[in-house]
């Protein structure tokens, strides 16, 4: 049966165009047709295209008829094993999970939108990532309070130290280590230790660190609004810290002071909790308590996430 003028319904057309050309690319999915055939698909509210149409739409990454009408699961699955075939050479993959997020994101109804960080480091132009790390290399103080009303010592400021290390230009990726003295642990070998990555998207950088050593599993984000004078080491950053277990939020701190310091500063492992005043006795240049007191009278006032 000659099936070149039969039309034919493709479930959930619009999600999976949209996911397709958001995988793909317009341009490469569009290029056996007259873009303005698939245009006219996404514009009607159930379209039911030629067969012969879809088929060489479709064809283009190799998928068949049986393939256009696969439940969300199965799709999601071949298009990812698709895309592995066709653009093995690529340091981004896109897993079953990643093009179901796409999928369900183009879906009737849905408001959200996927963000993927592999594919937006690679617009990150490298004089740029080399140009952050060749400033942001080295030690940084962290000041904040730490803020939970069970806490004996709440109103303590807390120091931990940051070090950006190294920088994988491949990735477009920065190095960092958080060290963190838990409360009544002085000694070195029982201090926490978060690894974890910086990379910069004009005036933001973005902090991703995960707990490798001292606590059950724990993701920490953090992100840092440049201001207009960056990068002096010595002004303070206003950010938010989020803790996250078993990705159930945690009240959190919000204004941070990351101070630059050099390798010989007498306090660079004096880390822990400090009353106020022990602080303001150690003679820093900038006033550091007036930066981070932001103290909060109750757990609304707390910054934190869901």
């Amino acid at each position: 049966m000659d099936k070149k003028g039969q039309k034919f319904r493709v479930p959930d057309l619009h999600a999976k165009v949209r996911t397709l050309e958001t995988v793909f690319g317009e341009k490469f999915m569009r290029r056996g047709l007259n873009p303005r055939t698939i245009d006219k698909w996404l514009k009607e509210p159930g379209p039911i295209p030629y067969l012969n149409s879809l088929k060489i739409y479709f064809g283009v990454i190799g998928m068949n008829e049986s393939d256009m009408v696969k439940s969300r699961h199965e799709f999601s699955q071949r298009v990812s094993e698709i895309y592995s075939k066709i653009r093995e050479s690529e340091d981004v993959q896109y897993t079953p999970e990643d093009v179901i997020a796409i999928y369900d994101s183009f879906h009737e109804g849905s408001r959200e939108e996927p963000v993927f960080l592999g594919t937006t480091l690679k617009m990150i132009p490298k004089e740029t990532m080399n140009n952050d790390y060749l400033f942001l290399k080295g030690d940084y103080h962290m000041y904040h309070y730490w803020k939970t009303g069970d806490l004996k010592d709440a109103n303590k400021v807390r120091r931990n130290l940051v070090t950006v290390y190294d920088l994988d230009e491949k990735k477009g990726l920065m190095h960092s280590r958080i060290m963190v003295t838990p409360m009544k642990h002085k000694k070195r070998e029982d201090w926490w230790e978060y690894e974890g990555w910086v990379f910069n998207l004009k005036n933001k950088l973005f902090w991703l660190f995960e707990c490798v050593k001292g606590m059950p599993p724990e993701i920490v984000t953090l992100h840092i609004f440049k201001p207009h004078f960056w990068p002096d080491p010595d002004r303070f950053f206003l950010y938010g810290i989020v803790s996250a277990l078993s990705l159930d939020g945690f009240p959190s701190a919000s204004n941070i002071l990351l101070q630059k310091i050099e390798k010989g500063d007498a306090l660079r492992d004096k880390l822990g909790y400090f009353s106020p005043e022990e602080i303001k006795a150690e003679g820093h240049r900038i006033d550091i308590l007036r930066y981070i007191d932001n103290r909060t009278k109750s757990a609304h006032d707390v910054l934190s996430a869901k």
